[in-house]
């Protein structure tokens, strides 16, 4: 008979409504730390404790992918428990600030960088702005040869954008969750393309006044 000790612990880095990482570790277990790009967070912290169905999905996989830490940012910094609209997202200046010094001073020898803001909002150019902005950033860095999309037992169920963690979740939850790596240029080409495509006149984003949490 044996006795095995595990547990989850979280750090949030939050101001007011707006959290800038989420920091999932799982104590007991040795294996690779990562940053995890996703698009919104649905924690803060007034609720630390919580586990919304992306983050239990993520932490359901986290051993088959080899990781017993994974620090989450988002595109988008405000906090929304309910799927928001376009109106409802602002561009957050600090936030990407705290998303470029992380990626910056990743230590490229016990950090991977995983890329799973997925296809929602795709058309939307400002979410391709910080896109291209971000990847700009990787681009330039140390750990731009360490970076990886999630995968599952079959590929050839995901889509060419970087897979959202809660959309695999959702399809492929029972299967065995993999890293891949992904083309950090050939991604920025790809948003750049649709940025350039769109119709409207490109410009970068205007971080836009606060909305209240009874607006979401």
């Amino acid at each position: 008979m044996e006795t095995k000790r595990e547990q989850i612990t979280t750090e949030v880095v939050f101001n007011g409504d707006r959290t800038y990482e989420i920091k999932r570790r799982i104590e007991g277990y040795k294996g690779d730390k990562a940053i995890l790009i996703g698009l919104y967070p649905a924690i803060g912290g007034d609720n630390i404790t919580k586990i919304d169905s992306t983050q239990l999905h993520l932490i359901n996989h986290m051993k088959e992918m080899g990781l017993s830490e994974v620090r989450i940012m988002n595109l988008y910094s405000e906090v929304f428990e309910r799927k928001p609209t376009v109106s409802q997202l602002t561009y957050d200046t600090e936030n990407f600030e705290y998303i470029s010094k992380a990626v910056n001073e990743a230590d490229t020898d016990s950090c991977k960088l995983i890329i799973a803001y997925g296809s929602s909002l795709g058309g939307n150019k400002m979410t391709n702005t910080i896109k291209h902005n971000l990847l700009t950033v990787i681009s330039k860095s140390r750990i731009k040869n360490n970076v990886y999309q999630i995968g599952s037992e079959y590929n050839d169920t995901i889509s060419s954008e970087p897979t959202h963690v809660l959309y695999l979740g959702l399809r492929h939850g029972d299967e065995r969750w993999n890293l891949m790596p992904l083309d950090v240029n050939a991604e920025k080409e790809k948003i750049a393309l649709r940025l350039t495509d769109n119709s409207e006149e490109k410009m970068e984003p205007k971080r836009k006044g606060r909305k209240r949490q009874d607006e979401v």
